[in-house]
């Protein structure tokens, strides 16, 4: 296969690819939108079982009586 002088070629939309995050983010140590979620659900979470705070949380749930730190909802 012969290559095309650069003055004749033509790239369309189809010619350009996004290219797949997963690898940059990884190595600077990037987290996605959804995994930033998630580990803010998660630190919320332990701040509420670790400190009990924040109250306006806490008085929605209780201590579960058959699992040992486990929450119910009320």
């Amino acid at each position: 296969m012969e290559a095309r002088p650069l003055e004749n070629q033509v790239l369309g939309e189809s010619f350009y690819v996004k290219e797949h995050t997963k690898p940059i983010f990884k190595k600077q140590g990037i987290l996605a939108v959804q995994n930033l979620y998630f580990m803010h659900c998660f630190m919320e979470t332990f701040k509420i079982l670790k400190f009990r705070l924040p109250s306006s949380l806490l008085a929605h749930y209780s201590f579960s009586n058959r699992k040992y730190l486990t929450y119910t909802s009320k």
